[in-house]
């Protein structure tokens, strides 16, 4: 009996030290031939990408002599009708009027022909820059948003009216805020 156990601890304490020979995880990512020419290729494109849409959101923005704010994100926000409402706070329902076009001018989206949309700020889905825009409104607030793609509509676009890759401009007007 002394024997078997002396047997099974022997193993047990074999097989411990033998998994304790640890070899370092190969990294695989590393192994593929180019990867880092690849991803540094990437970036870059990706720079220039960023660079090109954010040159013509300023030709847009100095074209039509708007005084707008440029956020961290990227969006450009100008209100042009001052309120002294509420503000807009993350978890509010807002009820606004708008108009969404592309920076050559042609008009995807209306409330005109809509009506209003009402949605939980930084809750519903919507785009990323309208629930960062409107926390800027106050109630009877009126402003433009220019929404580049990846605060809009990103990659795909919105696979009706607007075309992937697109930035948008929201002329938006707040005219309700519920709790």
């Amino acid at each position: 009996m002394i024997y078997k156990f002396s047997l099974g601890l022997y193993l047990i304490m074999s097989f411990v030290l033998v998994s304790c020979d640890h070899q370092p995880i190969p990294n695989v990512m590393n192994r593929k031939p180019g990867f880092h020419q690849i991803s540094d290729t990437l970036k870059r494109v990706n720079k220039y990408l960023s660079h090109k849409e954010s040159d013509l959101i300023e030709s847009y923005i100095n074209r039509h002599h708007y005084k707008m704010t440029a956020t961290g994100t990227g969006l450009r926000y100008f209100i042009y009708k001052s309120s002294n409402g509420p503000k807009a706070l993350s978890g509010m329902k807002a009820k606004v009027n708008f108009e969404i076009s592309l920076l050559n001018g042609q008009t995807c989206y209306s409330s005109k022909i809509k009506g209003p949309e009402t949605f939980l700020i930084d809750q519903d889905n919507f785009e990323s820059g309208i629930h960062e825009g409107i926390k800027f409104m106050r109630k009877g607030e009126k402003a433009l948003f220019i929404l580049p793609p990846h605060l809009a509509h990103g990659l795909i676009g919105d696979m009706n009216k607007i075309p992937p890759l697109t930035t948008v401009v929201y002329d938006i007007e707040l005219i309700a805020l519920e709790n």
